[in-house]
Protein backbone atom coordinates (compact mmCIF):
# COMPACT_ATOMS: atom_id res chain seq x y z
CA UNK A 1 0.00 0.00 0.00
CA UNK A 2 1.20 3.57 -0.75
CA UNK A 3 2.09 5.94 1.74
CA UNK A 4 -1.18 8.34 -0.03
CA UNK A 5 -3.06 5.65 0.34
CA UNK A 6 -2.52 4.93 3.71
CA UNK A 7 -2.88 8.87 4.69
CA UNK A 8 -6.13 8.74 3.11
CA UNK A 9 -7.79 5.07 5.03
CA UNK A 10 -6.22 7.33 8.35
CA UNK A 11 -7.62 10.49 7.54
CA UNK A 12 -10.97 8.39 6.49
CA UNK A 13 -11.24 6.78 10.19
CA UNK A 14 -10.86 9.75 12.11
CA UNK A 15 -14.57 11.42 13.28
CA UNK A 16 -15.51 14.34 11.82
CA UNK A 17 -16.15 17.53 13.65
CA UNK A 18 -20.01 18.63 14.64
CA UNK A 19 -21.16 21.67 12.02
CA UNK A 20 -21.41 24.50 14.25
CA UNK A 21 -24.76 25.98 15.01
CA UNK A 22 -26.65 28.49 13.22
CA UNK A 23 -25.43 32.00 15.33
CA UNK A 24 -22.91 30.27 17.29
CA UNK A 25 -20.14 32.85 18.48
CA UNK A 26 -16.67 32.34 17.53
CA UNK A 27 -14.30 31.47 20.06
CA UNK A 28 -12.18 35.04 21.18
CA UNK A 29 -9.71 34.22 22.48
CA UNK A 30 -6.56 35.57 20.45
CA UNK A 31 -5.43 33.75 17.57
CA UNK A 32 -2.64 34.44 15.03
CA UNK A 33 -2.02 38.24 14.53
CA UNK A 34 -1.82 39.52 11.48
CA UNK A 35 0.84 41.65 12.93
CA UNK A 36 3.09 39.53 14.83
CA UNK A 37 7.06 40.15 15.17
CA UNK A 38 8.37 39.75 11.55
CA UNK A 39 5.43 42.32 10.17
CA UNK A 40 6.72 44.65 12.62
CA UNK A 41 9.56 44.58 11.88
CA UNK A 42 9.03 44.90 7.94
CA UNK A 43 6.69 47.87 8.99
CA UNK A 44 9.87 49.56 10.70
CA UNK A 45 12.44 48.95 7.88
CA UNK A 46 9.40 50.52 5.34
CA UNK A 47 8.98 53.64 7.29
CA UNK A 48 12.59 54.17 7.64
CA UNK A 49 13.02 54.23 3.94
CA UNK A 50 10.30 56.44 3.05
CA UNK A 51 11.36 59.66 1.02
CA UNK A 52 9.37 62.97 0.63
CA UNK A 53 7.57 64.00 -2.23
CA UNK A 54 6.72 67.55 -3.55
CA UNK A 55 3.41 68.73 -4.66
CA UNK A 56 1.66 72.07 -5.98
CA UNK A 57 1.27 75.38 -4.03
CA UNK A 58 4.02 74.29 -1.26
CA UNK A 59 2.44 71.48 -0.37
CA UNK A 60 4.78 68.11 0.95
CA UNK A 61 3.85 64.60 0.94
CA UNK A 62 5.36 62.61 3.94
CA UNK A 63 5.32 60.03 6.12
CA UNK A 64 3.48 60.79 9.41
CA UNK A 65 5.95 58.76 11.56
CA UNK A 66 9.36 59.08 9.24
CA UNK A 67 9.27 62.89 8.50
CA UNK A 68 7.37 64.91 10.97
CA UNK A 69 7.95 65.16 15.09
CA UNK A 70 4.76 64.85 16.82
CA UNK A 71 5.46 66.97 20.14
CA UNK A 72 7.73 69.39 21.66
CA UNK A 73 10.61 67.26 23.84
CA UNK A 74 10.61 67.97 27.66
CA UNK A 75 10.59 71.52 29.00
CA UNK A 76 14.47 71.98 29.38
CA UNK A 77 15.66 70.06 26.22
CA UNK A 78 15.43 71.97 23.27
CA UNK A 79 14.26 70.43 20.01
CA UNK A 80 17.91 70.08 18.91
CA UNK A 81 18.69 67.66 21.70
CA UNK A 82 20.74 70.12 23.82
CA UNK A 83 19.88 71.86 27.51
CA UNK A 84 18.33 75.08 26.41
CA UNK A 85 14.55 75.48 26.16
CA UNK A 86 12.43 75.29 23.07
CA UNK A 87 11.48 78.16 21.46
CA UNK A 88 8.58 79.95 22.38
CA UNK A 89 7.80 81.68 19.10
CA UNK A 90 7.72 78.99 17.00
CA UNK A 91 8.49 80.70 13.65
CA UNK A 92 10.31 79.33 10.95
CA UNK A 93 13.39 79.55 12.96
CA UNK A 94 15.51 80.15 9.85
CA UNK A 95 14.30 77.08 7.81
CA UNK A 96 14.80 77.38 3.95
CA UNK A 97 11.42 75.58 3.81
CA UNK A 98 12.63 72.85 2.20
CA UNK A 99 11.36 69.04 2.97
CA UNK A 100 11.62 67.62 6.35
CA UNK A 101 14.10 64.97 6.56
CA UNK A 102 13.65 62.27 8.43
CA UNK A 103 13.83 62.04 11.87
CA UNK A 104 14.63 59.55 14.73
CA UNK A 105 10.81 58.50 15.28
CA UNK A 106 11.53 55.38 17.65
CA UNK A 107 13.35 58.53 20.12
CA UNK A 108 11.22 61.67 19.43
CA UNK A 109 8.03 60.01 18.40
CA UNK A 110 7.94 57.07 21.28
CA UNK A 111 5.03 55.55 23.10
CA UNK A 112 6.39 57.89 26.13
CA UNK A 113 6.00 61.06 24.07
CA UNK A 114 2.19 59.85 22.94
CA UNK A 115 1.17 58.87 26.33
CA UNK A 116 2.20 62.47 27.52
CA UNK A 117 0.87 64.03 24.73
CA UNK A 118 -1.27 67.11 25.82
CA UNK A 119 -4.16 67.78 24.48
CA UNK A 120 -4.78 65.18 21.92
CA UNK A 121 -8.42 63.79 21.22
CA UNK A 122 -7.07 60.37 20.78
CA UNK A 123 -10.53 58.80 20.53
CA UNK A 124 -10.55 61.77 17.68
CA UNK A 125 -8.00 59.87 16.03
CA UNK A 126 -9.46 56.38 16.14
CA UNK A 127 -12.95 58.22 14.21
CA UNK A 128 -10.58 60.22 11.74
CA UNK A 129 -8.57 56.71 10.96
CA UNK A 130 -12.16 54.79 10.23
CA UNK A 131 -13.19 58.00 8.18
CA UNK A 132 -10.04 57.86 6.34
CA UNK A 133 -9.72 54.74 5.14
CA UNK A 134 -13.14 54.62 4.19
CA UNK A 135 -12.30 57.39 1.65
CA UNK A 136 -13.24 60.25 3.97
CA UNK A 137 -11.22 63.06 4.91
CA UNK A 138 -7.75 63.83 4.82
CA UNK A 139 -6.88 66.55 3.33
CA UNK A 140 -3.64 69.24 3.72
CA UNK A 141 -2.14 69.43 7.86
CA UNK A 142 0.00 72.60 8.67
CA UNK A 143 3.25 72.22 10.37
CA UNK A 144 5.71 74.87 11.68
CA UNK A 145 9.59 74.06 11.79
CA UNK A 146 12.02 74.46 14.67
CA UNK A 147 15.39 74.45 13.10
CA UNK A 148 14.87 71.48 11.05
CA UNK A 149 12.64 69.98 12.47
CA UNK A 150 8.74 69.79 11.01
CA UNK A 151 5.74 69.82 13.90
CA UNK A 152 2.33 69.35 13.39
CA UNK A 153 0.96 73.09 14.00
CA UNK A 154 -1.40 72.32 16.68
CA UNK A 155 -3.02 69.54 18.57
CA UNK A 156 -5.76 69.19 15.70
CA UNK A 157 -3.14 68.70 13.05
CA UNK A 158 -1.36 65.83 14.81
CA UNK A 159 -4.73 64.28 15.27
CA UNK A 160 -4.50 63.79 11.69
CA UNK A 161 -1.37 62.60 11.08
CA UNK A 162 -1.63 60.21 14.04
CA UNK A 163 -4.63 58.85 12.43
CA UNK A 164 -2.81 58.59 8.68
CA UNK A 165 0.07 56.96 10.56
CA UNK A 166 -2.50 54.10 11.87
CA UNK A 167 -3.68 53.43 8.45
CA UNK A 168 0.56 53.52 7.53
CA UNK A 169 -0.67 56.33 4.93
CA UNK A 170 1.14 59.32 3.60
CA UNK A 171 0.07 62.81 4.70
CA UNK A 172 -0.01 66.26 2.98
CA UNK A 173 1.71 68.99 4.94
CA UNK A 174 2.24 72.81 4.31
CA UNK A 175 4.79 75.25 6.17
CA UNK A 176 2.76 77.79 8.12
CA UNK A 177 4.82 80.96 9.90
CA UNK A 178 3.02 80.23 13.49
CA UNK A 179 1.43 77.26 15.28
CA UNK A 180 1.29 75.87 18.64
CA UNK A 181 2.56 72.14 18.62
CA UNK A 182 1.61 69.72 21.27
CA UNK A 183 3.65 69.90 24.75
CA UNK A 184 4.50 66.78 26.87
CA UNK A 185 2.59 67.09 30.04
CA UNK A 186 5.70 67.46 32.90
CA UNK A 187 3.79 64.49 35.06
CA UNK A 188 3.29 61.95 32.24
CA UNK A 189 6.79 62.47 30.30
CA UNK A 190 8.12 61.77 33.65
CA UNK A 191 10.32 58.82 31.50
CA UNK A 192 11.73 60.93 29.18
CA UNK A 193 12.63 63.45 32.28
CA UNK A 194 14.30 60.66 33.86
CA UNK A 195 16.24 59.73 31.29
CA UNK A 196 17.55 63.06 30.61
CA UNK A 197 18.54 63.72 33.88
CA UNK A 198 16.08 66.14 34.88
CA UNK A 199 14.69 64.95 38.19
CA UNK A 200 11.54 67.06 39.44
CA UNK A 201 8.56 66.89 41.48
CA UNK A 202 6.10 64.98 40.31
CA UNK A 203 2.55 64.58 41.55
CA UNK A 204 0.09 63.01 39.47
CA UNK A 205 -3.06 64.12 38.35
CA UNK A 206 -4.85 60.49 39.37
CA UNK A 207 -3.09 58.51 41.97
CA UNK A 208 -4.59 55.39 41.31
CA UNK A 209 -5.77 55.53 38.09
CA UNK A 210 -8.21 52.33 38.09
CA UNK A 211 -11.30 51.47 38.36
CA UNK A 212 -12.48 47.95 40.18
CA UNK A 213 -9.83 45.67 41.94
CA UNK A 214 -9.34 46.31 45.76
CA UNK A 215 -12.11 46.50 48.06
CA UNK A 216 -14.56 47.19 45.47
CA UNK A 217 -13.98 43.94 43.91
CA UNK A 218 -13.95 43.29 40.03
CA UNK A 219 -10.89 42.94 38.26
CA UNK A 220 -8.38 45.94 38.35
CA UNK A 221 -8.86 47.97 34.71
CA UNK A 222 -6.87 51.15 34.05
CA UNK A 223 -7.59 54.16 32.70
CA UNK A 224 -4.80 54.64 29.49
CA UNK A 225 -5.39 58.64 29.45
CA UNK A 226 -4.12 58.63 33.19
CA UNK A 227 -1.16 56.64 32.84
CA UNK A 228 2.63 57.50 31.23
CA UNK A 229 4.49 54.42 29.14
CA UNK A 230 8.02 53.54 29.96
CA UNK A 231 8.90 52.80 26.10
CA UNK A 232 10.66 56.38 25.42
CA UNK A 233 13.21 54.87 22.86
CA UNK A 234 10.69 52.77 20.41
CA UNK A 235 7.30 53.79 19.10
CA UNK A 236 4.45 52.00 18.61
CA UNK A 237 3.90 50.10 15.27
CA UNK A 238 0.89 52.26 14.59
CA UNK A 239 -1.27 50.05 12.04
CA UNK A 240 -0.94 47.45 14.75
CA UNK A 241 -2.31 49.35 17.33
CA UNK A 242 -5.32 50.23 14.70
CA UNK A 243 -6.08 46.23 14.18
CA UNK A 244 -6.13 46.09 18.36
CA UNK A 245 -8.55 49.11 18.64
CA UNK A 246 -10.92 48.19 16.09
CA UNK A 247 -10.53 44.64 17.79
CA UNK A 248 -11.37 46.69 20.96
CA UNK A 249 -14.04 48.88 19.56
CA UNK A 250 -16.49 45.82 18.56
CA UNK A 251 -16.36 43.97 22.16
CA UNK A 252 -18.17 44.20 25.33
CA UNK A 253 -15.33 44.67 28.21
CA UNK A 254 -15.47 40.86 29.08
CA UNK A 255 -14.56 39.63 25.53
CA UNK A 256 -11.97 41.95 25.39
CA UNK A 257 -10.32 40.32 28.20
CA UNK A 258 -11.03 36.72 26.47
CA UNK A 259 -9.72 38.50 23.20
CA UNK A 260 -6.53 39.97 24.89
CA UNK A 261 -5.63 37.46 27.96
CA UNK A 262 -3.22 38.85 30.47
CA UNK A 263 -3.86 41.91 32.18
CA UNK A 264 -1.18 45.02 31.22
CA UNK A 265 1.72 45.53 33.69
CA UNK A 266 1.91 48.78 35.59
CA UNK A 267 3.88 50.00 38.23
CA UNK A 268 4.76 53.36 40.19
CA UNK A 269 7.65 54.91 39.04
CA UNK A 270 9.74 57.21 41.76
CA UNK A 271 12.54 58.63 41.57
CA UNK A 272 16.44 59.04 43.37
CA UNK A 273 14.90 61.75 45.72
CA UNK A 274 11.34 59.59 46.65
CA UNK A 275 9.50 61.53 44.11
CA UNK A 276 6.81 59.58 42.97
CA UNK A 277 6.17 59.60 39.85
CA UNK A 278 3.12 58.44 37.99
CA UNK A 279 1.73 54.75 37.04
CA UNK A 280 3.40 53.30 34.23
CA UNK A 281 3.48 50.99 31.40
CA UNK A 282 5.92 49.18 30.04
CA UNK A 283 3.27 47.64 26.99
CA UNK A 284 2.92 49.22 23.84
CA UNK A 285 -0.21 48.01 22.13
CA UNK A 286 -2.59 47.33 24.20
CA UNK A 287 -2.39 50.41 26.30
CA UNK A 288 -2.22 52.51 22.83
CA UNK A 289 -5.35 50.74 21.45
CA UNK A 290 -7.11 51.24 24.66
CA UNK A 291 -6.24 55.31 24.22
CA UNK A 292 -7.27 55.35 20.64
CA UNK A 293 -11.17 53.71 22.05
CA UNK A 294 -11.49 55.55 25.16
CA UNK A 295 -11.68 52.12 26.89
CA UNK A 296 -10.18 50.62 30.03
CA UNK A 297 -8.06 47.59 30.29
CA UNK A 298 -7.53 45.33 32.20
CA UNK A 299 -4.29 45.49 34.52
CA UNK A 300 -2.32 44.16 37.14
CA UNK A 301 0.12 46.42 39.67
CA UNK A 302 3.57 45.21 39.78
CA UNK A 303 6.66 46.00 42.07
CA UNK A 304 9.90 47.93 40.85
CA UNK A 305 11.80 45.23 41.18
CA UNK A 306 9.83 42.89 39.26
CA UNK A 307 11.04 42.77 35.14
CA UNK A 308 8.55 43.83 32.56
CA UNK A 309 7.70 40.93 30.51
CA UNK A 310 9.26 39.80 27.52
CA UNK A 311 6.23 40.08 25.14
CA UNK A 312 5.62 43.55 25.94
Amino acid sequence: MTFIALLALTLAGRPRAAPCARGARAPLRMGPLPWGKRPCRDYVRSVRAQSTRRLADGVIEVHPLAHLRWTLPPDGVSARGDSAPPPTGLYGDGADGGAPARVDFDAVNSAAHVFAAEGVRWQRVFALARAIEAGEGGGVVDAVTIGDQWFPANARALEVVAAHACLDRRVRVRRVEVGSPVRLDPVRAYPLLRRAGIERAAEPAAARPFDGGGGGGGPLRARPAEIASTRDLVAPVWPKVYHFATLMDALAPSDRDLRFPGPVPLRRLGSRNAVKGPWATGSRHRPTAALLTGQTFAARIVSADEPWPAWT
